[in-house]
């Protein structure tokens, strides 16, 4: 393990604790000896701990062990410390980290540790809305009439004016709907109040107010272009009802659906566009049949134009009960003149 054996000045590289034994000569022809012992200390077990794989806009706490110092490589600027062992990392792209970590004798280790980043990885968000014209006071859920009678369309109604989606947020089959189906809703999502909307999908509203996505397997709707632990101004928008916002941004994804049946929940213009279904329970106004956020008298002929139709999926049927009769015209009535706020207007 020495380098030049016959030098005076050499290079140890021993892997264990050793003594050397040194023989020196002068020009006479004498000779002596000396020894010099060279400790070797065990280095760190340096551990930066398993890759991670997270979603655009998420943190992620780095852990490593071994030694009693660490030194952090940061890249792009994204850990809270580089001197600690368990900094937060918040990458915008894949970034490996490097942590060299100090023993208590002073020997040194290094490892690394991968964070991908997805950066289509979805966001859910959650929402409760109830509809005036199904809710059911019996029962305090919404009727799902329309899916019983096998009326509800298998691909969205908001691919046509004035929403326009475009998005195929639709199903393959009937049953592919699920059988607690109100009817479909359409949620917008903006960055502030007064933007416009940054992505869009259509959904599944159920009898007990809650939106959830197509693919029935998310507690809420999946949203592939949302940054996580981000606010955002939430909307529901419905075919043939007054479409509300949420009041203040909502931080996605959220584990408790927002609430848009709390009258304190939904944006307003002076009065709040919901109407009271029961103690602590408001629900989107019905009557808006032509889905510009204004229940007025073109609404009304809307309802004319679709009156007495029967068995069918219209946008004059307020009540949803199938039918376009009288009954729609006396839920649209008290309601003439209610205006949603200038944001969801069309």
């Amino acid at each position: 393990t020495v380098a030049n054996p016959s030098s005076a000045t050499t290079t140890a590289s021993p892997t264990a604790t050793t003594t050397y034994t040194v023989t020196v000569t002068d020009a006479a022809g004498c000779s002596n000896t000396d020894q010099v012992t060279v400790t070797v200390d065990a280095a760190p077990l340096a551990d930066a701990g398993s890759n991670i794989s997270l979603c655009a806009g998420q943190s992620a706490s780095l852990n490593a062990s071994g030694g009693v110092a660490y030194a952090w490589s940061d890249p792009s600027g994204t850990l809270s410390s580089t001197t600690i062992a368990n900094p937060t990392a918040t990458p915008i792209g894949t970034t490996t980290y490097t942590v060299t970590v100090s023993g208590a004798n002073g020997c040194t280790a290094v490892d690394q540790i991968t964070v991908t980043v997805d950066p289509v990885c979805p966001v859910i968000v959650k929402a409760k809305v109830f509809l005036e014209g199904a809710y059911d006071a019996g029962t305090g859920f919404m009727r799902n009439t329309l899916y019983q009678r096998d009326l509800l369309p298998i691909n969205h109604p908001y691919n046509v004016a004035p929403w326009n989606h475009s998005l195929a947020d639709n199903v393959a089959t009937y049953a592919d709907l699920p059988s607690n189906m109100i009817d479909w809703v359409l949620v917008d999502i903006r960055q502030t109040s007064d933007s416009t909307v940054i992505a869009s999908r259509a959904a599944f509203l159920l009898d007990d107010g809650s939106v959830v996505d197509i693919d029935g397997t998310a507690d809420g709707i999946k949203f592939t272009n949302l940054l996580f632990n981000t606010p955002y101004f939430i909307s529901i928008r419905h075919r043939n009802h007054l479409d509300v916002v949420s009041i203040n941004p909502v931080v996605v994804p959220n584990a408790t659906p927002y609430d848009f049946t709390d009258v304190n929940n939904v944006m307003t213009n002076g009065t709040a566009p919901v109407k009271f279904l029961a103690t602590g329970l408001y629900g989107l106004y019905a009557g808006d049949f032509d889905s510009d956020g204004l229940i007025l008298v073109s609404d009304l002929n809307k309802y004319y134009s679709e009156s007495s139709f029967i068995n069918e999926y219209v946008q004059g049927d307020g009540n949803m009960d199938r039918n376009v009769t009288v009954a729609d015209f006396n839920i649209y009535q008290p309601n003439v003149s209610v205006t949603g706020v200038g944001l969801i207007r069309y």
